[in-house]
This record gives structure tokens, sequence and C-alpha cells, in this order.
């Protein structure tokens, strides 16, 4: 009797032990996985984009992850399609959050004055974004990211085409005569304005 007692109790007691370890891993698998899904919730991800202001570029640098990028070092680096280098410049930044981006004068060219966006498609340049930048977790992140401007990005970027912007311009010409009738009965109101 005392043997069968003494045998359930051993096999009672490995069984508590199985399910033990059980979930002291499921428990371990849990804690890994909600780790490496704060890691990614905090993750930073800086992309460059163009700003396009009339014929002019400029680079664009934006945090498209969902976390905060913090002591942003990079270098960013203007080539042409044939490997030259026309700019080059480094950027620091204390913190990007989600969502945000900053604009740089860039690409230049030797006389202080911004490339056209017509010069960057013609070379057909590139801009590439290197450096590193840390997470909310302190976790450290490379950063790399290429913006092209080629023959095939080209129509992407361009907001009106020189023919159709003439086109456009001519189509409100009528609208002149009207704006400027606009102008002389406001300066007509302000003086009578100004004379009460």
């Amino acid at each position: 009797m005392q043997d069968v007692l003494f045998t359930a109790s051993l096999v009672g007691s490995l069984l508590l032990v199985v399910i033990t370890a059980w979930y002291a891993w499921l428990t371990y698998a849990m804690v890994r996985e909600m780790r490496d899904a704060r890691r990614e919730i905090s993750r930073p991800s800086l992309q460059l984009d163009a700003e396009i202001l009339g014929t002019t570029a400029l680079t664009r640098i934006e945090n498209v992850g969902p976390g905060p990028a913090i002591s942003i070092h990079v270098r960013a680096t203007c080539r042409t399609g044939a490997s030259e280098v026309l700019d080059e410049t480094t950027w620091h930044c204390p913190i990007l959050r989600p969502g945000e981006s900053r604009t740089l004068l860039f690409p230049l060219r030797e006389q202080e004055h911004h490339l056209s966006l017509q010069e960057l498609h013609e070379q057909e340049c590139s801009i590439e974004l290197a450096g590193q930048c840390a997470d909310s977790l302190g976790g450290k992140h490379d950063v790399r990211s290429v913006l092209v401007f080629d023959q095939s990005t080209r129509r992407d970027r361009e907001l009106v085409p020189d023919e159709t912007g003439q086109k456009i311009a001519k189509s409100l010409e009528h609208l002149k005569p009207i704006a400027d009738e606009i102008k002389r009965a406001r300066t007509a109101i302000e003086s009578i304005t100004m004379t009460r």
C-alpha cells in the first residue's frame, strides 16, 4: 500500500513539475513576444522625399516609423548617374517624432544655389541618406534611404508640365481685369475709412 501511495505521489510530483515547466515556458514566450512588440512600436524609420517648390527640389527627411528617432546623425550625398558627387552634407537632430519631417536646403550647386528639378532629372541624380539614430528604448538603428531622380520618376514629381502651365495661365488672363478692379475698390475703401 505504501508503494502505491509513494508511486502516486511521485507521479503527481513529476506531473506538477512538467506542468510548471510548461507554464514557465509559455510565460517566457509571452514576455519575449511583448518585448519584440515593444521594440517594433518604438522603432523609427527615416525616409527621404523631395519637396517641390516651383522648379526647385529640396530634400525632406521624414520619420515614417511608429516610434521617435533620437540622436539622429546622418550624411546626405547627392550623386549624378555617373557617380560624381554634386553635394554632400551632414545633418544632426536631437529628435524627430513619428510623422514629423524636416526640410534640408539640399542639394546645392557650388554657387550656393539649389539644383533645379530639371537638372536633377537630366543628370539622373540620386540622394543617399546614411547614418544612425536611436529609438526611445535606447536601441541603435542604421539609417539608409535613397531618393532617385530619373526619367521614370520625373512625371510623378512634376506638378504641372510647362505647356499645361502656360495653357492654364492663358485661360486665367480674363481674370486680370477683375483682380485690378478689386484692388482699386479696396484702395478706395481704405482711403474712405482713413478719412473718418
